[in-house]
């Protein structure tokens, strides 16, 4: 038990024992002080007996009787006695023996003497002659010297009584005041260490009302940036939901930051987390300025949230609070590594589309900022019932992917490939198709990234490859076989064995094989796809460049690398006709590759007109949908090689 608490018990006890005690000495003291008041009467009473008892009347008739001084003086005697009778018939003899009460004293004293001289009364007074003097002043002396005894000693007794009881009732009092002292001495004790008791818990509750309140606030902030958390801001956002009147509205804003930051594995946590304090900052100011309520967060990942409520659903303090919050983002964010500019995603939804769930508008939102991705400009996307639909299907999708690859839905389609001056098929470019049984065809441009982001594009593509391997087998043994591996797919270690290991299981020569690398897979890891793609080379497998001039082209890209074939972006062939520069660039390139022993072929060629001036430029290869779309490999035998029948393979 510690020290305060025993104090606690203690004091409480104290006073509880002195209140006792001053309780039985106050019974005391009231006792004493009525035993002082009574011998104190007794004391005074006894003073005033004692001079009434006084024997010098006695003593002046002793003296008057023995000298015999006149005639008459023979009665003296008489009256002399009954002055003593009547002194002994008046005597307080309860007082007096209340006085001395001890050893029957005053009986002994006084009712002897009394009783003698009562005998002796009728001879006293029948004296008629002189009388000796012994035998008439005999009694009356031995009553007088009683009486003066008894005077004295009860003066003596009730004097001596009553300084006792003096003594008693000043010990009592002076106990009573010590009893008192100590009882408001505990007392102000136990006060005074109560009230530093309760100072001390209300501190202790104060303290732990301010963790409490901590707790909380962590509870419901982010840490990094002050702002509400995503959890914080959905209950907020449900309250204030369930508050609106008729004719508000609700508006929901995600900014979706995370396109634009730099990657973590290329910059460290700490600009990152930089980055985010300062799009908090962009986002207070914003909101500071603007008209009514603006509840901020931070979402998951690398987005924020904001939520805020209007009249109208087009109001205009909506759209300038959202035009602030972009404006705030066109300034760069500067950290110690740089600053960055980071174009937001901005994405808004209100409750003119949300019917019961209020959680819904922040998923809308989310889906609005995805859509913003899409656009170039970076202008914010009001969301629309459409895209739901649009999220449905891609999830869809997403969910379907494992299946398919298991049983093998994804089929190589091929686009053929032709020479532009003699108008002959030279190979085909194997593209990845989809048949969904329930969701019918999907395009490459929904299903792809998504296997991308999941890294099933890895087993998709290389059942496309042995698929393919196989099935160009079908055609003339002079067509070559184009396919695209994936960054995932180079990036692998065992991509060279895996290629090595479908060309043998399929039959494929190595010859016939083309591999094609996009720019953007060969800057991913320059230094791996370079060691990979020399590999490959190694194996008598052609390497393609695709897409080049799309973008950002680094003529590095073609100097670095030993390309067989590149492939030209079908951009230029769309502007070739009408545009002198484009025209010049391609020269330019088609000179550079019959430098470097690169054959060119250019894609997305859909007009004569196009086919003719780009032959005219000297492109010998071209494909596009002047010459035909994706196509299963019987389409191709039947539009291009009927009656082609490959001997060592039976039609499937």
């Amino acid at each position: 038990m510690s020290f305060d608490r025993l104090l606690l018990f203690l004091f409480p006890a104290l006073c509880g024992v002195f209140a006792v005690f001053l309780a039985l000495n106050t019974y005391g003291l009231i006792e004493t002080r009525s035993d002082f008041e009574e011998n104190h009467r007794l004391e005074w009473f006894s003073f005033r007996e004692a001079i009434r008892l006084n024997t010098s009347d006695f003593e002046d008739f002793f003296s008057r009787y023995t000298t015999r001084s006149g005639h008459g003086e023979g009665q003296l005697p008489k009256l002399g006695g009954k002055s003593v009778q009547a002194t002994l018939e008046n005597l307080p003899s309860r007082e007096f023996s209340t006085v001395l009460d001890r050893s029957n004293l005053f009986q002994n004293w006084v009712a002897a003497p009394v009783a003698a001289m009562n005998g002796n009364t009728a001879a006293f007074y029948a004296l008629d002659a002189l009388l000796p003097v012994d035998r008439a002043v005999v009694l009356p002396e031995t009553v007088a010297a009683a009486l003066q005894n008894i005077a004295e000693m009860t003066t003596r007794e009730a004097d001596t009584r009553a300084e006792t009881a003096r003594r008693s009732f000043q010990i009592r009092q002076g106990m009573q005041t010590g009893l008192a002292l100590a009882t408001i001495a505990s007392a102000l004790g136990w006060v005074v260490l109560l009230l530093s008791r309760n100072s001390a818990l209300r501190k202790e509750c104060q303290d732990r009302m301010e963790d409490t309140d901590r707790l909380l606030h962590i509870q419901s902030h982010d840490p990094l940036t002050g702002l509400f958390n995503q959890k914080e801001f959905s209950a907020r956002l449900r309250r204030t939901y369930q508050q609106l009147s008729e004719g508000q509205v609700l508006n929901v804003v995600s900014i979706n930051l995370d396109a634009k930051s730099p990657k973590t594995a290329e910059y460290c946590q700490s600009i990152e987390n930089a980055i985010l304090v300062s799009a908090a900052d962009i986002l207070r100011h914003a909101a500071g300025v603007a008209v009514g309520a603006v509840c901020l967060a931070r979402a998951n990942g690398k987005g924020f949230l904001a939520y805020f409520t209007t009249s109208e659903t087009e109001d205009p303090a909506a759209h300038d609070l959202v035009m602030r919050i972009r404006r705030g983002f066109q300034h760069p964010v500067a950290t110690d590594r740089g600053a960055f500019l980071l174009p937001p995603a901005i994405g808004i939804a209100n409750t003119e589309t949300v019917d019961k769930d209020p959680a819904e508008l922040i998923r809308n939102a989310d889906l609005a900022a995805y859509e913003a991705l899409a656009n170039p400009l970076a202008r914010p996307v009001t969301y629309q019932p459409s895209m739901r639909a649009a999220l449905d299907r891609t999830i869809s999708i997403e969910q379907a992917l494992p299946d398919a690859i298991e049983n093998g839905e994804f089929l190589p389609y091929y686009q053929p490939q032709f020479n532009l001056m003699s108008g002959r098929i030279v190979g085909v470019e194997a593209l990845a198709r989809w048949n969904h049984a329930d969701l019918g065809w999907i395009s490459p441009s929904e299903f792809i990234p998504l296997a991308e982001n999941s890294g099933d594009i890895v087993p998709i593509g290389w059942q496309i490859l042995e698929r393919a391997c196989r099935e160009i087998l079908k055609l003339p043994g002079d067509l070559t076989l184009s396919l695209n591996l994936s960054v995932s797919q180079l990036l692998d270690e065992d991509v060279v064995f895996m290629l090595e290991d479908c060309l043998e299981r399929t039959g494929l020569p190595a010859s016939r094989l083309k591999i094609e690398v996009t720019e953007t897979t060969v800057m991913s890891d320059r230094a791996q796809i370079q060691t990979t793609l020399s590999s490959v080379r190694s194996l008598g497998i052609a390497l393609v460049l695709d897409d080049f001039g799309m973008g950002f082209s680094e003529l590095s890209c073609l100097t670095d690398f030993h390309w067989d074939l590149i492939k030209i972006d079908g951009a230029f062939a769309t502007r070739a006709t009408s545009d002198d520069k484009i025209r010049d660039i391609l020269k330019l390139v088609l000179g550079i590759a019959a430098k470097m022993g690169s054959e060119v072929l250019v894609e997305g060629i859909e007009t004569v007109d196009q086919c003719d001036v780009l032959a005219d430029l000297g492109c010998a290869n071209g494909q596009g949908y002047l010459f035909g779309g994706p196509m299963a490999i019987d389409d191709i035998k039947t539009l291009f090689f009927q009656g082609h029948r490959h001997p060592d393979l039976k039609e499937a």
